[in-house]
């Protein structure tokens, strides 16, 4: 039985995108992928760039949504947070791995990937500015309960302690990206060094 519905084509597309970008990749081949001949995608999908723009909503922004990745974040110490936020960017990452399906190029195919599709897509390029801003606002609120609680030195600048866990992250997910991606246990020590500096010893 031919595989045809919307959802299939979106997924194969995603893979040759993510793996090869816009230009490199044709319809054709995403049609031969999912058993259907060229036109069958139009029923579906107005042209290619639709087609591009559906699957980076669906691959790209959904997957790094702070609503999505987080749900509704409750109230918790600053040292639970750094562990929940470090097992949604695992899941996120073995999501984003299943999409591509690219073994140890995953990382760097879907950095360049985003670029490209802040380039291509201008909604994509303001929701990851906003996504940006969304999770700052969850380090910052987490960081200042932690500080109201005695968890952590009051003298702390909820703010900017926000962003050192946050372009921590992104530093060490660029600079890894060529290498098979951000390690979790590394990103741990990271993130627990940077707490072990603000907390309070009782």
């Amino acid at each position: 039985m031919s595989i045809t519905n919307k959802e299939e084509i979106m997924r194969q597309a995603a893979v040759f995108f993510f793996r090869k970008g816009y230009e490199s990749t044709n319809l054709s081949e995403i049609a031969q992928a999912v058993k259907i001949q060229k036109p069958g995608l139009f029923f579906h999908f107005k042209n290619k760039e639709d087609l591009y723009h559906k699957v980076i909503d669906k691959y790209l922004i959904d997957v790094q949504s702070p609503k999505q990745k987080f749900g509704k974040i409750e109230t918790v110490s600053l040292q639970e947070f750094i562990d929940f936020y470090l097992q949604k960017v695992e899941v996120a990452m073995q999501l984003v791995a299943q999409i591509i399906q690219s073994g140890e190029k995953t990382a760097i195919q879907y950095f360049f990937s985003s670029l490209e599709c802040c380039s291509r897509y201008d909604r994509c390029a303001q929701a990851l500015y906003d996504f940006n801003k969304e999770e700052l606002d969850i380090w910052e609120s987490v960081i200042q309960h932690a500080r109201q609680t005695g968890e952590i030195r009051t003298d702390v600048n909820p703010r900017a302690l926000a962003e050192n866990f946050r372009y921590a992250f992104l530093g060490m997910s660029y600079m890894l990206s060529t290498n098979g991606g951000v390690k979790i246990d590394e990103l741990k020590d990271l993130f627990y060094n940077i707490y072990s500096n603000v907390k309070l010893t009782k």
